[in-house]
Parts: structure tokens; sequence; C-alpha cells
């Protein structure tokens, strides 16, 4: 519960093991989408409850370290590493996540990218950073955006306050949150930044997270109207911190996941993309 603190307590299980996944939410559901190995593979829960992930359809592509982002009707998967010979890929998927069925292709990045952050208000569908190279190479500082409830390629917003990859990203529907990452392999980093998500410009910084972390695809991050909580990374850290994202300042510990782990995706059922803040 991101309005209390704590442990983070077992939810179920995933309808098979993999890690790189993206995660985008509605009020009602969570859905999961990609991860090892090149997976095309889209499942979902319910947040309400407890239980198991169950089948909900196909990206257009399989793809392992993309991330997701949504409004309360539409679901979107953008960038990831495709086979052959870690390829990088610029696409966008969308979902509507009411129902079950296979993605549809939206459009594209600037870039082929993996290892990018997203994050949403109920209008625009935000992407930060990440690496356009296979072996974390060519690292980005962009931030591009969409408009969620149309289809089209990206378009650049502005750039982060660091250049990097294997960040995580939260918002409510005003500010949308940049954290974490890794400037070259090895160097990790606890920054968080922050935008306007209805305007373009660069990213300022926020504050700092209580350790330095990455978060290798997936996205990991989620928030309230209020929080933004980040978890896991490297080294397979079971740490949760926050931030009050209305204001700035460093991370304060939340709690703990119930396992240590590096490379995971993470929605919730009231981020910004939901609107009503």
């Amino acid at each position: 519960n991101t309005s209390s603190f704590g442990n983070a307590i077992n939810f179920g299980a995933l309808t098979a093991a993999r890690t790189g996944m993206g995660a985008c939410a509605s009020e009602i559901r969570g859905v999961f989408g990609g991860g090892t190995s090149i997976s095309t593979n889209i499942e979902y829960i319910t947040i309400a409850s407890a239980g198991n992930g169950i089948s909900f359809g196909s990206l257009t592509v399989g793809k392992e370290y993309g991330s997701g982002l949504s409004s309360s009707t539409r679901g979107m998967f953008g960038a990831g590493q495709s086979a052959p010979a870690q390829a990088l890929t610029s696409v966008i998927d969308y979902i509507t996540i009411s129902t079950l069925g296979n993605a549809i292709s939206f459009g594209n990045l600037l870039n082929a990218t993996a290892d990018i952050s997203t994050c949403a208000s109920p209008t625009r569908g935000i992407f930060g950073g990440g690496y356009t190279g296979p072996g974390n190479m060519g690292k980005l500082s962009t931030i591009q955006y969409v408009t969620i409830s149309s289809t089209g390629n990206a378009i650049k917003f502005g750039d982060l306050v660091t250049t990097r990859g294997r960040l995580c990203a939260c918002s409510n529907s005003v500010r949308g949150l940049f954290a974490a990452g890794e400037l070259v392999p090895g160097t990790v980093m606890n920054i968080i930044d922050y935008i306007t998500i209805a305007s373009t410009g660069n990213a300022i910084y926020f504050g700092d997270l209580t350790v330095s972390r990455r978060s290798t695809g997936g996205n990991g991050a989620c928030a309230s109207n209020i929080r933004g909580v980040f978890h896991g990374g490297i080294s397979a850290t079971n740490l949760l911190d926050y931030v009050t994202i209305a204001t700035t300042g460093n991370a304060i510990k939340f709690g703990e996941l119930s396992i240590a782990r590096f490379t995971l995706g993470a929605c919730s059922d009231s981020h910004g993309g939901l609107g009503g803040f």
C-alpha cells in the first residue's frame, strides 16, 4: 500500500519466470509484457485481489528490457532488446487494458533503445534515457513523449539532468520522476530528476535515493498521486524508498521487498496516467 509504510507481501506468480518486463495498469488491472527470453507474452492480474498472472495476448515484437506506461484505458510497451544478436527496437505497441487480445503498433521512438524508463499523465506518455546499442553502449539523456489517445511517433521533450540508462520512473498526473541508473557499466547512480509532464523542457534535480541502484529493463518504480516508490535494483537489493512527488528532497526508506531482486517491472492502480488528482 503506497499510503502506508512497511514490507511488501507476496501477491502471486507470473505465468513464467522472467526478467526485464514492462508493466502498466488501469485502476483495475496490472499488465506485464515482454521479458526473458525475447518474450512476446502479455499477462495481467486484478490488482484488488491476490493471485497469479493470466494470459492477455502478445506484443507485436518480442523483447526484453523495454518498459510500459498507461492511461486508464490504454497500455503501451516501448523499446527493448529483440533477437537476433541483441538488436534493439524502437517499436511502441498499445493495448486496451479492459479487453484481452494482441497488442497493436502505435508508432516508434526517436531511437531503437533498451533499458528506457517510462511514466505518464492521462494525456501523455513519457520515455526517458536508455541505451541505443548492445552491451550498454550509446547512453541517452533524451526525454520523449507521445499522446496516448492517438497513434504516432514520439517527439522530443527535453533532456535528463544526467545521461544514463537502466533508470526507473514514476509519476502523478502533473510530475514525472526519473531515478537511479547507470552512466557507464559499474557506475550506479542515486539521482532523482523531475519534469512537468504537460510542458516540455529539461529535467530538474529533485533529490537522491537512499542508495545508488539501477533497474535493467522494466521499471523499478510505481506511484500514487502523492508518493513515488522505488524498489529493487543492483545488487539485488530488497530496499523500498519513497518520495513525496509534489515536493523535492531526498528519498526515505519505505520498507523491503519480500525477496531481493534486480530486474523487475512495477505498476499501481493510482498512478499519474489515471488522472483525477
